[in-house]
Protein backbone atom coordinates (compact mmCIF):
# COMPACT_ATOMS: atom_id res chain seq x y z
CA UNK A 1 0.00 0.00 0.00
CA UNK A 2 1.64 3.19 -0.85
CA UNK A 3 -0.22 6.85 -1.20
CA UNK A 4 1.70 9.45 -3.76
CA UNK A 5 0.50 13.17 -4.98
CA UNK A 6 0.28 13.20 -8.74
CA UNK A 7 -0.42 16.03 -10.81
CA UNK A 8 -3.68 15.98 -13.13
CA UNK A 9 -3.13 13.78 -16.58
CA UNK A 10 -3.14 10.12 -17.88
CA UNK A 11 -0.23 7.85 -16.18
CA UNK A 12 1.52 4.33 -17.23
CA UNK A 13 1.82 2.46 -14.33
CA UNK A 14 4.56 -0.53 -14.57
CA UNK A 15 3.95 -2.88 -11.44
CA UNK A 16 6.66 -5.76 -10.51
CA UNK A 17 7.11 -7.41 -6.75
CA UNK A 18 9.31 -10.36 -6.01
CA UNK A 19 7.21 -14.44 -7.08
CA UNK A 20 4.58 -12.01 -9.28
CA UNK A 21 4.58 -11.78 -12.80
CA UNK A 22 4.95 -7.58 -13.89
CA UNK A 23 1.57 -6.15 -14.84
CA UNK A 24 1.01 -2.61 -16.76
CA UNK A 25 -2.11 -0.49 -16.70
CA UNK A 26 -2.74 3.17 -17.34
CA UNK A 27 -5.23 5.39 -15.42
CA UNK A 28 -6.06 8.92 -15.59
CA UNK A 29 -5.62 11.05 -13.07
CA UNK A 30 -9.21 13.95 -12.84
CA UNK A 31 -9.81 13.46 -9.16
CA UNK A 32 -8.17 11.56 -5.70
CA UNK A 33 -8.18 7.77 -6.19
CA UNK A 34 -7.91 4.42 -4.58
CA UNK A 35 -7.19 1.54 -6.58
CA UNK A 36 -6.76 -2.15 -6.12
CA UNK A 37 -4.18 -3.71 -8.38
CA UNK A 38 -4.42 -7.60 -8.28
CA UNK A 39 -0.97 -9.12 -8.78
CA UNK A 40 -0.80 -13.05 -10.38
CA UNK A 41 1.93 -14.86 -9.40
CA UNK A 42 4.19 -17.23 -11.23
CA UNK A 43 3.40 -20.30 -11.13
CA UNK A 44 5.19 -23.50 -12.05
CA UNK A 45 4.13 -26.79 -13.90
CA UNK A 46 5.70 -29.27 -11.43
CA UNK A 47 5.80 -33.14 -11.36
CA UNK A 48 5.21 -35.07 -8.46
CA UNK A 49 5.65 -39.46 -8.67
CA UNK A 50 4.76 -41.22 -5.38
CA UNK A 51 5.88 -44.38 -4.74
CA UNK A 52 5.31 -47.19 -2.30
CA UNK A 53 7.14 -49.47 -0.97
CA UNK A 54 6.26 -52.66 0.28
CA UNK A 55 8.61 -54.85 1.93
CA UNK A 56 7.26 -57.83 3.34
CA UNK A 57 5.75 -59.62 2.16
CA UNK A 58 6.58 -58.79 -0.75
CA UNK A 59 9.80 -56.76 -2.23
CA UNK A 60 8.01 -54.24 -4.12
CA UNK A 61 8.37 -50.42 -4.59
CA UNK A 62 5.71 -49.66 -7.52
CA UNK A 63 3.68 -46.37 -8.38
CA UNK A 64 0.74 -45.72 -5.80
CA UNK A 65 -1.99 -46.67 -7.67
CA UNK A 66 -4.71 -44.09 -6.36
CA UNK A 67 -4.28 -41.72 -3.43
CA UNK A 68 -5.14 -37.73 -2.68
CA UNK A 69 -2.15 -35.77 -2.04
CA UNK A 70 -2.97 -32.55 0.25
CA UNK A 71 -0.59 -29.85 -0.52
CA UNK A 72 -0.04 -27.01 2.48
CA UNK A 73 1.82 -23.98 1.72
CA UNK A 74 4.02 -22.65 4.35
CA UNK A 75 4.79 -19.23 3.76
CA UNK A 76 3.56 -16.58 6.60
CA UNK A 77 3.50 -14.30 4.88
CA UNK A 78 1.06 -15.59 2.12
CA UNK A 79 -2.12 -17.53 3.15
CA UNK A 80 -3.01 -20.48 0.73
CA UNK A 81 -6.46 -22.76 0.96
CA UNK A 82 -4.83 -26.35 1.28
CA UNK A 83 -4.82 -28.05 -2.42
CA UNK A 84 -6.04 -31.44 -2.73
CA UNK A 85 -5.70 -33.50 -5.56
CA UNK A 86 -5.89 -37.13 -6.90
CA UNK A 87 -3.17 -39.77 -7.44
CA UNK A 88 -3.30 -41.58 -10.76
CA UNK A 89 -1.12 -44.51 -11.38
CA UNK A 90 1.70 -42.84 -9.23
CA UNK A 91 1.80 -38.96 -11.34
CA UNK A 92 0.81 -35.48 -10.48
CA UNK A 93 0.87 -32.80 -12.45
CA UNK A 94 0.52 -29.39 -10.99
CA UNK A 95 0.70 -25.66 -11.67
CA UNK A 96 2.10 -24.51 -8.22
CA UNK A 97 3.37 -20.67 -6.69
CA UNK A 98 6.80 -20.53 -6.02
CA UNK A 99 7.58 -21.22 -2.16
CA UNK A 100 7.60 -24.48 0.78
CA UNK A 101 4.87 -27.36 0.67
CA UNK A 102 4.02 -29.67 2.94
CA UNK A 103 2.60 -32.71 0.88
CA UNK A 104 0.34 -35.17 2.51
CA UNK A 105 -0.69 -38.51 0.85
CA UNK A 106 -3.87 -40.47 1.78
CA UNK A 107 -5.00 -43.22 0.77
CA UNK A 108 -8.35 -44.50 1.23
CA UNK A 109 -8.64 -41.67 4.32
CA UNK A 110 -5.29 -43.25 5.60
CA UNK A 111 -2.32 -40.60 5.88
CA UNK A 112 0.56 -42.94 5.03
CA UNK A 113 3.44 -40.25 4.08
CA UNK A 114 4.08 -36.94 4.33
CA UNK A 115 7.33 -34.64 2.46
CA UNK A 116 8.32 -30.88 2.69
CA UNK A 117 9.01 -29.99 -1.05
CA UNK A 118 10.26 -26.60 -2.28
CA UNK A 119 9.15 -25.48 -5.83
CA UNK A 120 11.92 -22.59 -6.82
CA UNK A 121 11.42 -23.24 -10.75
CA UNK A 122 9.52 -24.55 -14.24
CA UNK A 123 9.83 -28.36 -14.25
CA UNK A 124 10.80 -29.19 -11.12
CA UNK A 125 9.97 -32.87 -10.12
CA UNK A 126 9.55 -34.58 -6.68
CA UNK A 127 9.71 -37.81 -6.02
CA UNK A 128 7.89 -38.82 -2.68
CA UNK A 129 8.26 -42.28 -0.85
CA UNK A 130 5.54 -43.80 1.08
CA UNK A 131 4.68 -47.01 3.74
CA UNK A 132 0.86 -48.68 3.28
CA UNK A 133 -0.46 -49.66 6.79
CA UNK A 134 -0.81 -53.52 7.63
CA UNK A 135 -3.55 -55.33 9.11
CA UNK A 136 -3.37 -59.15 9.90
CA UNK A 137 -5.41 -61.45 7.78
CA UNK A 138 -6.49 -64.87 7.71
CA UNK A 139 -8.30 -67.46 5.22
CA UNK A 140 -10.28 -70.02 6.56
CA UNK A 141 -10.97 -73.06 4.08
CA UNK A 142 -13.88 -75.62 5.11
CA UNK A 143 -14.85 -79.29 3.47
CA UNK A 144 -18.07 -78.20 2.11
CA UNK A 145 -20.24 -81.29 2.97
CA UNK A 146 -18.53 -81.97 6.09
CA UNK A 147 -17.72 -78.37 7.56
CA UNK A 148 -13.97 -79.74 8.32
CA UNK A 149 -11.27 -77.17 8.20
CA UNK A 150 -8.91 -78.26 5.23
CA UNK A 151 -5.53 -77.18 7.35
CA UNK A 152 -3.48 -77.80 4.28
CA UNK A 153 -5.69 -75.40 2.03
CA UNK A 154 -3.12 -73.77 0.07
CA UNK A 155 -3.90 -69.88 -0.71
CA UNK A 156 -2.07 -67.96 -3.05
CA UNK A 157 -2.48 -64.19 -2.80
CA UNK A 158 -1.24 -61.61 -5.46
CA UNK A 159 -0.93 -57.67 -4.88
CA UNK A 160 -3.57 -56.65 -7.75
CA UNK A 161 -1.66 -54.02 -10.13
CA UNK A 162 1.16 -54.80 -8.47
CA UNK A 163 4.39 -56.54 -10.45
CA UNK A 164 3.99 -60.40 -11.40
CA UNK A 165 6.69 -61.68 -7.97
CA UNK A 166 4.34 -59.57 -5.98
CA UNK A 167 2.63 -62.61 -3.96
CA UNK A 168 2.40 -64.77 -0.86
CA UNK A 169 1.46 -68.25 0.01
CA UNK A 170 -0.59 -69.28 3.14
CA UNK A 171 -2.18 -72.22 4.43
CA UNK A 172 -5.83 -72.24 5.88
CA UNK A 173 -5.68 -70.44 9.53
CA UNK A 174 -2.56 -69.05 9.23
CA UNK A 175 -2.09 -65.23 9.81
CA UNK A 176 -0.60 -62.77 7.65
CA UNK A 177 0.27 -58.88 7.56
CA UNK A 178 -0.95 -57.92 4.60
CA UNK A 179 -0.57 -53.80 3.45
CA UNK A 180 -3.67 -52.49 2.68
CA UNK A 181 -5.07 -52.75 -0.46
CA UNK A 182 -6.82 -55.33 -3.29
CA UNK A 183 -5.67 -58.89 -3.40
CA UNK A 184 -6.75 -61.82 -6.25
CA UNK A 185 -6.70 -65.07 -4.53
CA UNK A 186 -6.56 -68.36 -5.77
CA UNK A 187 -7.08 -71.20 -2.93
CA UNK A 188 -6.14 -74.96 -3.96
CA UNK A 189 -6.73 -78.38 -2.24
CA UNK A 190 -5.78 -81.70 -3.58
CA UNK A 191 -9.12 -83.90 -3.98
CA UNK A 192 -10.75 -80.56 -4.45
CA UNK A 193 -12.18 -77.60 -7.04
CA UNK A 194 -10.34 -74.73 -6.95
CA UNK A 195 -11.96 -71.09 -6.10
CA UNK A 196 -10.79 -67.85 -7.41
CA UNK A 197 -11.60 -64.39 -6.24
CA UNK A 198 -11.33 -60.68 -4.96
CA UNK A 199 -10.89 -59.67 -1.29
CA UNK A 200 -10.11 -55.91 -0.12
CA UNK A 201 -8.06 -55.15 2.68
CA UNK A 202 -8.81 -52.34 5.00
CA UNK A 203 -9.08 -53.85 8.34
CA UNK A 204 -8.51 -56.64 10.28
CA UNK A 205 -10.19 -58.94 7.83
CA UNK A 206 -11.10 -62.98 8.30
CA UNK A 207 -12.26 -64.52 4.59
CA UNK A 208 -14.08 -68.23 5.24
CA UNK A 209 -14.48 -70.40 2.06
CA UNK A 210 -15.86 -73.94 1.14
CA UNK A 211 -14.48 -76.40 -0.96
CA UNK A 212 -16.28 -78.85 -3.44
CA UNK A 213 -14.52 -82.11 -3.67
CA UNK A 214 -14.20 -83.52 -7.22
CA UNK A 215 -16.57 -86.81 -7.55
CA UNK A 216 -16.22 -89.75 -9.50
CA UNK A 217 -17.85 -93.32 -9.79
CA UNK A 218 -16.16 -96.83 -8.65
CA UNK A 219 -17.52 -99.97 -10.48
CA UNK A 220 -16.93 -103.41 -8.57
CA UNK A 221 -17.11 -106.70 -9.37
CA UNK A 222 -16.89 -109.62 -6.93
CA UNK A 223 -15.70 -113.06 -8.05
CA UNK A 224 -14.84 -116.29 -6.37
CA UNK A 225 -11.15 -118.02 -7.47
CA UNK A 226 -13.48 -119.82 -9.76
CA UNK A 227 -14.40 -116.30 -11.34
CA UNK A 228 -18.11 -116.74 -9.97
CA UNK A 229 -20.08 -114.01 -8.85
CA UNK A 230 -20.23 -113.91 -5.54
CA UNK A 231 -23.19 -111.66 -3.78
CA UNK A 232 -21.26 -109.44 -1.20
CA UNK A 233 -21.84 -106.95 1.76
CA UNK A 234 -19.61 -104.30 0.95
CA UNK A 235 -18.32 -101.16 3.22
CA UNK A 236 -17.05 -97.95 1.98
CA UNK A 237 -15.05 -96.03 4.17
CA UNK A 238 -12.90 -92.90 3.15
CA UNK A 239 -9.75 -92.60 4.83
CA UNK A 240 -8.32 -89.24 3.52
CA UNK A 241 -8.02 -86.41 3.39
CA UNK A 242 -11.07 -87.15 5.93
CA UNK A 243 -12.14 -90.22 7.59
CA UNK A 244 -15.81 -91.20 7.31
CA UNK A 245 -18.66 -93.64 6.75
CA UNK A 246 -19.32 -93.74 2.61
CA UNK A 247 -21.80 -96.71 2.54
CA UNK A 248 -22.91 -99.98 3.37
CA UNK A 249 -24.73 -101.75 0.59
CA UNK A 250 -24.39 -105.22 -1.57
CA UNK A 251 -23.99 -106.37 -5.36
CA UNK A 252 -26.57 -107.64 -7.65
CA UNK A 253 -26.68 -111.20 -8.26
CA UNK A 254 -24.31 -110.86 -10.52
CA UNK A 255 -21.63 -109.77 -8.34
CA UNK A 256 -21.51 -106.22 -9.36
CA UNK A 257 -21.94 -103.08 -7.90
CA UNK A 258 -21.67 -99.17 -8.89
CA UNK A 259 -21.40 -96.23 -6.72
CA UNK A 260 -21.88 -92.77 -7.68
CA UNK A 261 -21.24 -89.40 -6.41
CA UNK A 262 -17.92 -90.34 -4.06
CA UNK A 263 -15.30 -87.99 -3.39
CA UNK A 264 -11.67 -88.00 -4.16
CA UNK A 265 -9.97 -89.46 -1.88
Amino acid sequence: YNTIMLPYGIYRLELRAPGFLPKIIAIELTKDINISIPLEPFRYRTLIKVYVNIIKPFSLIKPLDYGVIKLDYLSKKVFLQSIEAEIHKGILRLSLRPGKYKATIYFNGTIIGEKIIDVTYEGQEFSINVTLPKYTTVFRIYDADTNVELEEAKITLRYKGGLPESYVVVKSGEEVELPIGTYEYRVEMPGYESVSGVVKVNKETEVTLKLKTFTYSLEINVMDPDEKPVKSIIVIRQLKPIERFITNTTTDGKGYLKIENLRSG
